[in-house]
């Protein structure tokens, strides 16, 4: 019999993810925000900033410990998308870390603030 690997809120899994715009995909990092049924809503991870524009920055939280949750460089939480999957249809869950609770309060205060402001527009 095989374990299962649970995964909960706000921790930091590999799993691969399909592209939208063409065919294939390639294991990424996301963060668990909540399950709902069989389904588990999550956050994508990136380490591209530089090069985004104003906008697309404006949606994403800089991780303060991304060393402690175990990336291996500046990670950022794109919050302007809220992803869903089937828990069934991820396939090797590879575990990273889970978010400190200084970057839980922090992502939570900056979600909060973003929803305001884009509300407001």
């Amino acid at each position: 019999m095989t374990k299962t690997k649970i995964i909960e809120r706000n921790d930091v899994v590999a799993v691969y993810v399909a592209f939208t715009d063409k065919p294939g995909g390639k294991r990424r990092p996301i963060l668990v925000i909540r399950f709902v049924g069989d389904n588990v809503y999550f956050f994508s991870l990136t380490s591209q900033y530089a090069n985004k524009s104003a906008r697309v920055k404006a949606h994403y939280y800089p991780l303060v410990d991304w060393r402690q949750t175990g990336l291996t460089k500046p990670t950022y939480v794109d919050v302007g998308r809220q992803r869903v999957a089937r828990v069934a249809d991820l396939q090797k869950i590879v575990s990273i870390g889970r978010l400190t609770l200084r970057d839980q309060r922090g992502l939570t205060e900056f979600v909060v603030n973003w929803i305001r402001q884009n509300r407001s527009d």
